[in-house]
């Protein structure tokens, strides 16, 4: 039976009091479920895309306003992206995960695509100072 993603979402941990805006240097969690011929857990790599909800800001692994939204290091258990640098024309986004796929021997364009699917969740990136 082929890999098969069966539920994943995206879960902000952020800001305490508000946990949904998010900064530089926080995170956000992935949840994924799946089942079939998937590699072992720790040799698999996750990778997320997101728009925001009025299509400014756009995060891909490659050719977004930012570079995301993956672990650095493999595994599917508790995996935690750190956000980086937040582009100006992303602040005070509301951001929508769109897209997740697991990749075997590395990130895209290094490993080997294994199955994607739509993931839920929202966060909102902090406002411009």
């Amino acid at each position: 039976m082929q890999c098969t993603i069966t539920s994943a979402k995206i879960i902000p941990w952020c800001n305490p009091g508000d946990s949904s805006v998010c900064e530089e240097g926080e995170g956000i969690e992935f949840e994924v479920s799946y089942e079939g011929d998937c590699p072992y857990a720790n040799d698999m790599y996750i990778q997320v895309d997101a728009v925001s909800t009025d299509g400014e800001c756009d995060i891909q692994y490659t050719g977004g306003d930012m570079s995301g939204m993956y672990p650095l290091n493999k595994g599917t258990k508790g995996k935690i992206w750190i956000i980086p640098a937040i582009p100006v024309q992303c602040k005070g986004k509301i951001m929508s995960a769109t897209n997740i796929a697991l990749w075997k021997n590395g990130h895209p364009g290094n490993g080997t695509w294994i199955a994607g699917s739509n993931i839920s969740g929202m966060f909102k990136f902090s406002p411009p100072n």
